[in-house]
Formats: structure tokens, C-alpha cells, sequence
């Protein structure tokens, strides 16, 4: 019964095709200079830290 859960979810694997949807139409909406800031904690015992990011896009589809 394993053996033919595995060999399905391997038929389902191989045979599964991507999405084929407009990227550019998606990419062109996060095109721009996005900045935000925050805190991040690396690991449950460890400080808070502060952080700043910026972010600048020219998105495209090529």
C-alpha cells in the first residue's frame, strides 16, 4: 500500500505542468522603491533588533 502512495504522488509529481499566467501584468505592479522598518529576533533568546530596509524594483518580464 506504501510502495502505491509513493508511486502515485511520483506519477503526480512528474506529470504536474506550471501555472502558465501574464507575468508581466503581476510583475509590473511591484515595480517602484518600496523602505519599511521593523524588529526581528533571530532565535527566541535572543534580542529584539531594529531594522531598516529600502527596496527598488524595475520589474519586468524579460
Amino acid at each position: 500500500m506504501k510502495s502505491t502512495a509513493a508511486l502515485l504522488a511520483a506519477a503526480c509529481l512528474l506529470c504536474a505542468t506550471g501555472a502558465h499566467a501574464d507575468e508581466a501584468a503581476f510583475l509590473r505592479t511591484l515595480q517602484g522603491e518600496f523602505s519599511g522598518k521593523g524588529t526581528l529576533r533571530i532565535r527566541t533568546n535572543t534580542p529584539v533588533m531594529n531594522i531598516n530596509c529600502t527596496f527598488t524594483s524595475d520589474a519586468t518580464a524579460d
